[in-house]
């Protein structure tokens, strides 16, 4: 969460099956699975480090544009706002 890959102190991992995961890096991240994004205290224009693939290293950098009451049904939150260049393709497990 501070912009800096590789940065231990804040940083949270999952896996697309629901179970945590040990760091990359050695030490235990905070838990996706059990973590509310209001937890993590967003403010505008906060950007962060978002490794999608340990193995791939996908990284990718993600700012926050806004910041939305969650009782707003109609907005349509969290959402992609802007994509580039096609999607690596992903794991079949997920797609059975």
């Amino acid at each position: 969460m501070s912009n800096k890959k590789g940065d231990t102190q804040s940083e949270y991992a999952g896996n697309p099956m629901g179970e945590d995961l040990e760091s990359a890096f050695g030490e235990a991240p905070g838990s996706v699975a059990q973590t509310e994004l209001r937890a993590l205290k967003l403010k505008k224009v906060k950007k962060f480090k978002y490794l999608f693939d340990y193995g791939d290293n996908l990284l990718h950098t993600i700012e926050v544009l806004d910041i939305h009451d969650r009782t707003d049904e109609k907005a349509g939150y969290p959402r992609v706002v802007e994509k580039n260049g096609e999607p690596p393709p992903q794991y079949r497990y997920i797609e059975e």
